[in-house]
């Protein structure tokens, strides 16, 4: 089994306590909750409620400057950069851009999901969002087709973070260790489990073409929702890479038995999504979840729609919340970053 190598410094394992409440009541929403102890009726019995991170999931990439050189990967378009600190004295800001839950939480797919956009312009936008909010984007979601394009907008010397979508499957995760263009930093790669027939072997080759790539490379397997996926978790979970849901055409009840499995087999994953979606609502049905809540609670969760309630009780998780969450959920994938951005910075 190949650890994922959590911090050093995370604290114990959980302590069950109480038995589970109601998690709809508005002061439930508004108030933090300690860690029980998750049903266990898919997966192993016998899995324990591991326990959070206690350190920062970023403090070696808060100051670091994805836009390469004086904050730009453009000749001749530098782009306008507002300071975090400035940011961080908005009050209006102050309670959800800033929190650990939302560092280096979102990932750019708006070359995924709009093709037809130039990828100039894709990447001209991308850069001058990670200016103004260094602290929440990770990286460029970008097709393995279009990488040699992508690069050829970077500056010399600098590098763009990017999360790489294979298109063939294992042999894709084999041709890419092969072909790095300069000015790429590829921070993550994400396959997609292809046959449908036959999702855990599909797993286990993915994961036999993952070991190619190295350890520095995350890998978020992409799982359709199919017969057979459980077992295909259990496989990415023991090799110690990641899985990936796509939210865009599922129904909640849908989405809750993922994340109840997922969170129960405690696989750490990425969220992707091509339409509108509540994250906050969707985080909130994740930590009800962590917290031991049933499927059905969490479905009402998810469907809420209390925006101004959701957001005020995010804001209201404390540090230890936080990276009980994030410990799950890596990413969240999204071509609409700064409708997002413009949504968390309602609350507060």
């Amino acid at each position: 089994r190949a650890p994922r190598n959590p911090p050093a410094g995370a604290p114990g394992p959980c302590v069950p306590v109480g038995p589970r409440r109601c998690f709809l009541a508005p002061a439930l929403l508004l108030a933090p909750r300690p860690c029980l102890r998750p049903r266990f009726d898919r997966l192993s019995a016998h899995r324990a409620c591991r326990a959070p991170y206690a350190g920062s999931l970023s403090s070696s990439l808060k100051n670091s400057d994805q836009c390469g050189v004086s904050g730009s990967l453009l000749a001749g378009n530098p782009a306008k950069s507002r300071h975090w600190s400035e940011i961080s004295r908005q009050p209006s800001l102050r309670s959800l851009l800033v929190m650990e839950l939302f560092d280096k939480l979102l990932d750019d797919e708006t070359l995924l999901r709009r093709p037809e956009t130039p990828v100039a312009a894709v990447v001209a936008q991308h850069c001058e969002l990670v200016s103004a909010y260094p602290g929440l984007l990770a990286t460029l979601v970008v097709p393995d087709r279009q990488l040699t394009e992508v690069a050829r907008q970077v500056l010399p010397g600098a590098s763009l973070p990017v999360s790489v979508i294979t298109s063939a499957g294992a042999g894709g995760l084999l041709a890419l260790a092969r072909h790095g263009p300069a000015g790429i930093d590829i921070a993550s790669v994400e396959p997609t489990l292809r046959d449908l027939d036959d999702l855990a072997g599909s797993a286990a080759r993915m994961v036999s073409a993952a070991a190619e790539l190295g350890s520095d490379n995350t890998i978020f397997i992409e799982l359709p929702y199919a017969p057979g996926w459980e077992s295909a978790v259990e496989v990415i979970e023991a090799a110690g890479l990641y899985g990936k849901i796509a939210t865009s055409r599922a129904e909640p009840r849908q989405i809750v038995e993922q994340l109840s499995i997922l969170i129960e087999a405690d696989l750490p994953f990425k969220i992707t999504s091509s339409v509108d979606c509540n994250w906050l609502a969707l985080l909130t049905a994740v930590e009800a979840l962590i917290a031991g809540a049933s499927l059905e609670d969490a479905v009402q969760l998810l469907e809420l729609d209390h925006h101004d309630q959701i957001g005020t009780g995010v804001a209201g998780w404390d540090p230890l919340t936080q990276s009980r969450v994030r410990r799950r959920v890596r990413r969240l994938g999204t071509d609409r970053v700064r409708a997002v951005i413009t949504g968390l910075t309602t609350y507060g």
